[in-house]
């Protein structure tokens, strides 16, 4: 690479340093983008079973209706159609009632939910009354100023939510949204999945789910589009180091392959943005750039919570579901992908394939696999009675423990913004202060604020971020949303 003639050097192909490439490149920025591994897309990553030949993603990824700013890059790197808008979703309780969830027509936000959430059947009338209540307190209780510093499990006790209400409808809404428990989750973190991802707007809660594998996106399509746009991909390099002070960023140190020699890349007129995992991005900086960075090694600190993918082959169907949500059980989602369009060759005709999904599964770490696997069966078969007869063929059980950052309480502060205090360096990925949890929308909010960053230390002013979804007058004063 001949840095001299590169603007802008991206370390990190993860969607945030895809959506760095895209906001940077679209400004007319000549953009080179380096990643470790052979393939791009980071955390949102597929593997292909060898028994059928199936691309299946590690883990099922969602994106919700509130996510502005990641449906706004996928339209530009030609993937939205890759998705599919749910505006339904599945409640099955553990007595396997369904209960189904939807925006009612017509109706203004915040109240749209209202039918649906009334009509929660495994709920008691008092705990549906004192949830209503509570979400309410919650838009109101999670912009104060010690917000973040809470836990949201202290605050539902403290609004004096029952064990089965916490269980059943706050635990289901937020542990998958945040890939953590509430104890581990802050108040503020809470309050940002409910009044923007499923109350401010009718289409907020929406749920996009992918049509094709996740390497379909991320390392083929989303890379094409981009490198029409002059970005130049060098995959399978690995950074060793990146050398400078308080001065700027002097070298970026590399390993091409697995060859063993190092090269180092010129960077002193070159923008850099480190788009690294909040738990290694401290660990490519030297030490000078440590010492001027303590919020980057802080950030490598930060617990991660994990997630779980079951991937289960079934001898026939189980449900005639698409998705569905499991209350009160170990399963979180159930799954059924169906990528054919996209695979060389048909499934097997005689295999039926799901994925349930447990985020925050730390609990599952040193259980027997088995063990996990039979208690993942019991719940399936005691809300789809299809799943009863049934034979399960094979499994695998994929477990990323750096799935996500903990939104622990006392987090927001520490999170660093895009912008360093070192000339030419900036932050991309989903851990820095973007407002949101470890999403595909806080990714590609971050890099499109890493760009922001790069142009206005040039003296340009510009926004790069897009508008939330709109709140209407009512969900402004309900919600307390300030203007």
């Amino acid at each position: 690479m001949n840095a001299r003639r590169t603007d802008v050097l991206i370390l990190g192909g993860g969607v945030a340093g895809l959506a760095t490439a895209l906001a940077c490149a679209d400004l007319g920025r000549k953009v080179t983008l380096l990643e470790a591994r052979k393939k791009l897309g980071g955390r949102a990553a597929s593997w292909t079973d060898r028994t059928s030949g199936q691309e299946l993603d590690h883990c099922q990824h969602v994106v919700m209706g509130c996510c502005t700013n990641f449906l706004d890059f996928a339209e530009r790197v030609q993937i939205a159609r890759e998705f599919s808008r749910e505006e339904r979703l599945h409640f099955l309780s553990p007595e396997g009632i369904r209960s189904d969830f939807a925006a009612t027509p017509l109706v203004p936000a915040p109240l749209h939910l209202a039918t649906s959430f009334l009509g929660l059947k495994y709920l008691s009338w008092s705990d549906r009354i004192a949830v209503a209540r509570a979400v309410l307190d919650l838009a109101r209780d999670g912009v104060r100023d010690d917000a973040d510093n809470q836990s949201m499990g202290a605050w539902l006790r403290a609004k004096q939510q029952s064990p089965l209400a916490i269980e059943r409808f706050w635990q289901v809404v937020l542990v998958s949204a945040l890939g953590e428990s509430l104890e581990r989750s802050s108040l503020a973190s809470a309050r940002k999945v409910f009044v923007d991802g499923l109350l401010g707007h009718p289409r907020a809660g929406d749920v996009l789910i992918p049509k094709v594998p996740l390497r379909f996106l991320f390392d083929v399509r989303a890379p094409i589009e981009l490198a029409s746009k002059g970005v130049t991909f060098e995959r399978g390099t690995t950074v060793r180091s990146i050398e400078g002070s308080s001065a700027g960023v002097e070298r970026v140190i590399v390993e091409r392959g697995q060859s063993g020699q190092l090269h180092a890349i010129d960077c002193s007129a070159t923008n850099v943005v480190l788009a690294a995992p909040w738990h290694l991005a401290a660990s490519l900086l030297c030490q000078p750039l440590q010492q001027l960075l303590p919020q980057v090694v802080e950030m490598a600190s930060v617990p991660s919570s994990a997630i779980s993918g079951v991937h289960l082959w079934f001898d026939q169907p189980i449900t005639p579901l698409r998705h569905a949500v499991l209350v009160g059980r170990l399963s979180q989602w159930l799954f059924a992908p169906n990528f054919a369009s996209v695979m060389p060759e048909p499934p097997p005709a005689d295999e039926h394939y799901y994925q349930v999904v447990i985020s925050a599964s730390r609990s599952l770490v040193g259980r027997a696999r088995e063990a996990v696997i039979e208690e993942v069966r019991a719940d399936l078969a005691a809300v789809f009675p299809r799943s009863r007869a049934a034979k399960l063929l094979r499994w695998q059980l994929v477990s990323e423990q750096d799935a996500v950052f903990s939104v622990l309480p006392g987090l927001a502060a520490k999170r660093p913004t895009q912008l360093t205090r070192v000339p030419g360096l900036f932050l991309a990925g989903d851990w820095t202060r973007t407002e949101w949890p470890a999403t595909l929308e806080g990714a590609v909010r971050s890099g499109y604020l890493a760009a922001e960053a790069i142009e206005r230390s040039r003296g340009s002013v510009l926004s790069l971020l897009r508008p939330d979804l709109p709140k209407n007058w009512l969900a402004r004063t309900l919600l307390h949303v300030r203007s």
